[in-house]
Protein backbone atom coordinates (compact mmCIF):
# COMPACT_ATOMS: atom_id res chain seq x y z
CA UNK A 1 0.00 0.00 0.00
CA UNK A 2 2.80 2.69 0.97
CA UNK A 3 3.97 3.09 -3.09
CA UNK A 4 0.17 4.43 -3.78
CA UNK A 5 1.00 7.44 -0.90
CA UNK A 6 4.30 8.30 -2.98
CA UNK A 7 4.04 11.41 -4.46
CA UNK A 8 4.51 10.02 -7.88
CA UNK A 9 1.22 7.90 -7.33
CA UNK A 10 -1.03 10.81 -5.96
CA UNK A 11 0.30 13.47 -8.63
CA UNK A 12 -2.39 10.99 -10.71
CA UNK A 13 -5.33 12.76 -9.61
CA UNK A 14 -3.89 16.28 -9.86
CA UNK A 15 -6.81 16.89 -11.72
CA UNK A 16 -9.28 15.27 -9.67
CA UNK A 17 -9.20 16.57 -6.12
CA UNK A 18 -11.75 14.92 -4.78
CA UNK A 19 -10.72 11.44 -5.82
CA UNK A 20 -6.77 12.58 -4.42
CA UNK A 21 -8.74 13.52 -1.33
CA UNK A 22 -10.60 10.02 -0.96
CA UNK A 23 -7.39 8.57 -1.98
CA UNK A 24 -5.52 9.95 0.74
CA UNK A 25 -7.95 9.15 3.34
CA UNK A 26 -8.55 5.90 2.65
CA UNK A 27 -4.85 5.12 1.81
CA UNK A 28 -4.14 6.96 5.20
CA UNK A 29 -6.70 4.56 7.08
CA UNK A 30 -5.52 0.94 5.48
CA UNK A 31 -2.34 2.38 6.40
CA UNK A 32 -3.79 2.62 10.26
CA UNK A 33 -4.16 -0.99 10.01
CA UNK A 34 -0.44 -2.24 10.35
CA UNK A 35 1.48 -2.14 13.44
CA UNK A 36 5.03 -1.72 11.78
CA UNK A 37 7.31 1.43 11.89
CA UNK A 38 6.71 1.35 8.03
CA UNK A 39 2.68 2.58 8.09
CA UNK A 40 3.72 4.91 10.12
CA UNK A 41 6.68 6.40 8.63
CA UNK A 42 4.02 6.20 5.44
CA UNK A 43 1.54 8.48 7.00
CA UNK A 44 3.74 11.13 8.80
CA UNK A 45 3.87 12.83 5.54
CA UNK A 46 0.55 14.26 5.63
CA UNK A 47 0.37 15.82 9.10
CA UNK A 48 0.47 18.71 7.87
CA UNK A 49 -1.60 18.28 4.86
CA UNK A 50 -4.08 21.57 4.10
CA UNK A 51 -7.27 19.04 4.41
CA UNK A 52 -8.13 19.13 7.62
CA UNK A 53 -9.48 15.34 7.35
CA UNK A 54 -6.77 14.26 5.91
CA UNK A 55 -4.41 15.39 9.11
CA UNK A 56 -7.29 13.52 11.20
CA UNK A 57 -6.85 10.93 9.57
CA UNK A 58 -3.42 10.65 9.73
CA UNK A 59 -3.26 11.02 13.99
CA UNK A 60 -6.24 8.23 14.56
CA UNK A 61 -3.74 6.10 11.83
CA UNK A 62 -0.68 6.90 14.35
CA UNK A 63 -2.68 5.82 17.19
CA UNK A 64 -3.83 2.90 16.02
CA UNK A 65 -0.28 2.15 15.08
CA UNK A 66 0.88 2.99 18.18
CA UNK A 67 4.84 3.33 17.28
CA UNK A 68 6.93 5.19 18.80
CA UNK A 69 7.71 7.09 15.63
CA UNK A 70 4.31 8.47 15.56
CA UNK A 71 5.02 9.86 18.97
CA UNK A 72 5.83 13.04 19.01
CA UNK A 73 2.85 13.82 16.56
CA UNK A 74 0.46 12.66 19.08
CA UNK A 75 1.90 14.64 21.66
CA UNK A 76 1.79 17.52 19.60
CA UNK A 77 -1.55 16.84 18.59
CA UNK A 78 -3.13 16.16 22.20
CA UNK A 79 -1.68 19.66 23.74
CA UNK A 80 -2.92 21.67 20.62
CA UNK A 81 -6.55 22.69 21.65
CA UNK A 82 -7.34 23.24 17.72
CA UNK A 83 -7.44 19.53 17.48
CA UNK A 84 -10.43 17.79 17.36
CA UNK A 85 -11.75 16.14 20.53
CA UNK A 86 -11.49 12.77 19.01
CA UNK A 87 -8.39 12.78 17.83
CA UNK A 88 -6.64 13.88 21.05
CA UNK A 89 -8.49 11.34 23.14
CA UNK A 90 -7.20 8.85 20.67
CA UNK A 91 -3.61 10.11 21.24
CA UNK A 92 -3.83 10.23 24.79
CA UNK A 93 -4.74 6.64 24.82
CA UNK A 94 -1.88 5.96 23.37
CA UNK A 95 0.48 7.81 24.63
CA UNK A 96 -0.18 5.84 27.68
CA UNK A 97 1.33 3.09 26.39
CA UNK A 98 4.23 4.30 25.43
CA UNK A 99 5.19 5.42 29.10
CA UNK A 100 8.34 7.64 28.09
CA UNK A 101 8.30 11.18 30.20
CA UNK A 102 7.19 13.09 27.24
CA UNK A 103 4.34 11.08 26.73
CA UNK A 104 3.47 11.10 30.43
CA UNK A 105 3.89 14.77 30.76
CA UNK A 106 1.06 15.36 27.96
CA UNK A 107 -0.92 13.45 29.15
CA UNK A 108 -0.62 14.94 32.64
CA UNK A 109 -0.98 18.40 30.85
CA UNK A 110 -4.30 16.92 28.94
CA UNK A 111 -5.94 15.91 32.28
CA UNK A 112 -7.28 19.87 32.30
CA UNK A 113 -8.81 19.67 28.90
CA UNK A 114 -11.18 21.29 28.26
CA UNK A 115 -13.21 18.64 26.80
CA UNK A 116 -14.03 15.32 29.17
CA UNK A 117 -13.12 12.77 26.83
CA UNK A 118 -10.11 13.99 26.77
CA UNK A 119 -9.08 14.24 29.97
CA UNK A 120 -10.71 11.20 30.42
CA UNK A 121 -8.12 9.50 27.80
CA UNK A 122 -5.27 11.14 29.27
Amino acid sequence: VTPYLSDAELAKFKDKPDDLKAAKLQLIEIMGKYKVTEAANAVLPFQNDADPNVRRAVLTALANIADPVGEPVLRAALVNPETEASSRAAAAATLGAFGTKEANDAMVAALGDFDLTVADAA
